[in-house]
């Protein structure tokens, strides 16, 4: 409690009260406010805070930091939030033209008052200059019949750094994250896609388009890359090369999914030079293929139910698996009569 004739340090600020917190909370937590009221209530908390926790405390107690941090916590603000409300409400309070703002008549928002005292979108002008930018563009609204000053058009005359907006500003995975929290959203989206065959074309285009750039992309960093066989090799340096040149140009500017396709085309036309010329490589690749092949063919043949087969059996179906009989058995015969030549095991598949 202060005594009579106590002294306070100009700058010194008080402790708060459970009233203080109350206070900032029904004034930050109002929903459904008009552009004027919001900026109303906001410079209200802020001559609170800086009643509070001026930014030069000269006291021995908790610092203006401290009292104005434990302020924020318990009120269920942002630090850096408290901060900004004291400061431009305290900018606000001492600025030069202050008359000339109410005399406008033109409502101007939060932003655009931040933005004029705090400068958080790196603005060349120094203060002054910035609050001469604001009466101007109060001016011009006014002869213009607009009733609002918005912020994005007062960043724009300040020379502001232009805030994206919300959506585009996000990374792809973040968008993934929020629609993928929200079933009903995901429904929908899928929904929108699924009935949309524009839609449907973009989204494969996409999705073709960043698996080539990854297939682009494990070549450069890595040096290696998976064959249509299943091996995994090294490159040679000149393709690692020249898939980092693809992938640079890429990385540069907005491509479209054409440009991945060319990309793909170009490392795997090396890729595949580079096949043919190790015979040892190609050798390996063949064989896998072939083992591949085989492996799909028992899988098929394992998977028909044979008792079914027998009842709807026709003609031309005995042929078909008479011919195929006879082509394995030609096929069995003929490696069975070549050399083995170190070829190295592997499990086929077939059983």
């Amino acid at each position: 409690m202060k005594q009579e004739n106590e002294w306070i340090e100009p700058c010194a600020g008080r402790d708060f009260t459970d009233e203080d917190v109350r206070f900032v909370v029904s004034l930050t937590g109002r929903s459904n406010r008009s552009t004027r009221t919001q900026l109303d209530d906001r410079l209200a908390v802020g001559r609170r805070l800086h009643e509070i926790a001026p930014k030069e405390d000269a006291d021995g107690r908790l610092s203006a930091a401290g009292r104005l941090k434990e302020l924020a916590r318990r009120a269920g603000l942002e630090y850096s939030t408290a901060c900004s409300y004291r400061d431009v409400a305290v900018g606000l309070d001492n600025s030069p033209v202050l008359k000339r703002l109410d005399d406008s008549g033109v409502t101007y928002s939060w932003t655009v008052l931040r933005e004029t005292i705090v400068n958080g979108g790196g603005s060349p002008l120094d203060l002054a200059a910035r609050w001469e930018c604001l009466v101007k563009e109060l001016e011009s609204c006014r002869k213009e019949d607009l009733s609002r000053l918005t912020g994005e058009r007062f960043r724009a005359a300040l020379g502001s750094t232009p805030i994206p907006n919300s959506a585009t500003a996000m990374s792809p995975a973040k968008i993934v994250d929020q629609i993928s929290s929200r079933p009903d959203v995901h429904a929908a989206v899928l929904a929108a896609v699924a009935g949309d065959e524009a839609l449907k074309k973009a989204v494969a285009a996409e999705s073709r388009k960043a698996e080539r750039l990854s297939y682009v992309q494990q070549v450069a960093e890595d040096g290696t890359t998976k064959t249509p066989g299943g091996q995994v090799i090294e490159v040679p340096e000149h393709a690692r090369q020249e898939a980092s040149r693809h992938l640079q140009q890429l990385k540069e500017a907005e491509s479209a999914p054409e440009w991945a396709d060319q990309a793909f085309e170009a490392v795997r036309k090396l890729v595949a030079e580079s096949i043919a010329g190790d015979p040892e490589i190609a050798a390996n690749e063949a064989r896998a293929q072939f083992h591949a092949a085989m492996s799909r063919t028992a899988k098929a043949i394992h998977g028909i139910d044979l008792e079914r087969a027998v009842t709807v059996a026709d003609d031309e179906m005995r042929r078909s698996v008479t011919d195929l009989q006879a082509a394995l058995s030609d096929l069995a015969e003929l490696l069975n009569q070549q050399p083995a030549r170190g070829l190295r095991v592997v499990k086929s598949g077939i059983a």
